[in-house]
């Protein structure tokens, strides 16, 4: 099979110091192996590994901050944690290794809804 995961992402940038206009676009995706994990997990302020379930090929991967105040950060390696999501922010990466990822939040506990699909 074929284009088994639709992806779309839609920018829309309002404001009178830059303008770019609307981005969008969407990609067709393969999945080789249909499996996938769905979790809303509770993010301490210290790091801790996301769980994956039993993916042991990693694809995309989707999360949402549900948290109304509070920011987590997101990254590879526990020293590490480059990606943040604010408040009721989302985001979606494709993985690229089996490794784990890593969250921390920053003020309080977060619930971090996050999914990740097979490659």
């Amino acid at each position: 099979m074929a284009d088994e995961i639709t992806l779309s992402i839609n920018l829309t940038v309002n404001s009178s110091l830059y303008t770019p206009g609307q981005k969008s676009h969407t990609v067709q995706i393969d999945q080789t192996t249909f499996s996938g994990h769905e979790t809303v997990q509770s993010i301490g302020t210290t790091v801790e590994a996301l769980t994956e379930g039993d993916i042991t090929s990693p694809g995309v991967f989707w999360m949402r901050n549900l948290d109304p105040s509070n920011f987590v950060t997101i990254g590879g390696t526990t020293d590490s944690l480059p990606f943040k999501l604010k408040a009721g922010e989302i985001g979606c990466l494709r993985r690229g290794t089996t490794d784990s990822l890593y969250a921390k939040a920053d003020t309080a506990e977060v619930k971090l809804w996050h999914f990740l699909l097979s490659d």
